[in-house]
């Protein structure tokens, strides 16, 4: 893996989901944002650009032909970590001694509640240049953005999309609340892997090994463990984050995506932590 200093990987993929699915497809995304709050519609956080309901809905509307995403695990979590990252374009690079002391730190305490539902941006694109790995290989980064479920006691989730390369795109999505990674990884793991019919209880059985669910969970929480305290890090202090796609560089406001009602498609722009040159 290598660092790539202008985000072109996240660019790229979002320029090929463009592509592929209507221009009425953001439209809708659009209308459905603008309506957030009003009389007889849902609200939700400030935090949370538009509710994985939302996007459901957008796939039954415009992606009923599966064969435009044939290679991905689950369209639905991919067109939302992208379509949400198409309003933000936040594209984050860590110095390399920064990097090398966060990554290795392995975060092992409390879900960090009230710092992840401060995310800069309604979803960041994160660069992995030495790749952490998940499953046994390493992946060239991820994409984070924040889920907000009004029907459920926990409501707000982290969903993180795992760029792997050779368009293997892993989602992740774990309940925020007061327990450990760990224990938010198992029931994640459950909950994806739990037959609700006496015929996907035989299914279930034929695809997931006991010990498969164990390597599932225990991968899942290494990796989190990895990227957890680079997050943390751009949900705190912003004082070492600088713009490098303006000439003179600039300090990113907090929340500065959540603070603008009007949407528009931004140009990426290239955030680095730490003292990277």
């Amino acid at each position: 893996m290598t660092i790539d200093p202008y985000g072109t990987r996240p660019s790229r993929e979002l320029e090929a989901l463009e592509a592929k699915v209507p221009a009425s497809l953001w439209e809708f995304v659009e209308l459905l944002v603008l309506l957030k709050g009003r009389e007889n519609f849902i609200d939700w956080p400030s935090w949370c650009f538009l509710p994985m309901s939302g996007w459901y809905e957008l796939g039954e509307k415009f992606l009923s032909d599966t064969t435009k995403f044939p290679e991905i695990i689950n369209p639905t979590c991919y067109i939302s970590a992208l379509g949400t990252w198409r309003y933000s374009r936040g594209y984050y690079i860590f110095d390399d001694d920064l990097y090398d002391e966060l990554t290795m730190s392995q975060y092992d305490g409390a879900m960090p509640s009230s710092a992840l539902l401060r995310l800069p941006e309604y979803c960041l694109y994160v660069n992995t240049p030495w790749g952490i790995q998940f499953f046994g290989s390493a992946s060239h980064g991820f994409w984070m953005h924040l889920e907000y479920e009004p029907t459920s006691p926990h409501n707000s989730e982290l969903r993180i999309l795992i760029d792997h390369g050779d368009k293997i795109f892993v989602p992740i999505t774990i309940r925020i609340g007061n327990w450990s990674i760990g224990a938010a990884v198992d029931k994640s793991v459950r909950s994806a892997t739990r037959p609700t019919t006496k015929k996907t209880m035989r299914e279930f059985k034929e695809l997931f090994e006991p010990s498969q669910v164990r390597e599932m969970s225990e991968s899942m929480s290494h990796y989190l463990q990895s990227v957890m305290p680079l997050v943390l890090h751009l949900c705190g202090d912003r004082k070492n984050l600088t713009d490098r796609s303006v000439p003179h560089g600039e300090r990113p406001e907090p929340n500065d995506a959540q603070k603008h009602q009007e949407l528009m498609v931004p140009k990426p722009r290239i955030w680095h932590a730490g003292n990277n040159k």
